[in-house]
């Protein structure tokens, strides 16, 4: 089996952990992944930052995955929240030359009215993980 060129770089999105030992948030796809050749990392950003504040995670994580895979660059598959940081992290923290590619799976780039709702909810109701 041939490895990817590049690594992936998996972004998950809010109200989640790449570490929830309860809830895998990726399931069985890293596993597959790797199976068929790539090397796998995450964002590990926190799952209710903000999208500047996480974004800056998934730089030195990123930063991290080029230096231990050896690689120049990374694919990135981002879930919902995960894809606007990624968006930002490229755009705004210098670094699409370390990004070969992103890929967003149900990212609200035009905005979401459901989160809009959290707003007006304290953050001890509903941020328990």
């Amino acid at each position: 089996m041939s490895r990817t060129r590049y690594p992936l770089f998996l972004v998950h999105g809010t109200g989640f952990r790449d570490d929830n030992p309860l809830f895998d948030y990726w399931g069985r796809i890293p596993k597959a992944l790797r199976e068929c050749g790539a090397q796998v990392y995450y964002g590990g950003q926190d799952s209710w930052a903000t999208i500047e504040t996480n974004a800056a995670i998934l730089k030195q994580n990123l930063l991290a995955a080029l230096h231990n895979s050896g690689a120049e660059k990374v694919n990135i598959i981002a879930h919902s929240k995960g894809g606007l940081e990624a968006r930002y992290m490229i755009s705004r923290l210098g670094m699409a030359s370390h990004v070969a590619s992103l890929t967003t799976i149900s990212t609200p780039h035009h905005g979401s009215k459901s989160i809009d709702l959290f707003y007006d909810v304290p953050a001890f109701a509903y941020r328990f993980v």
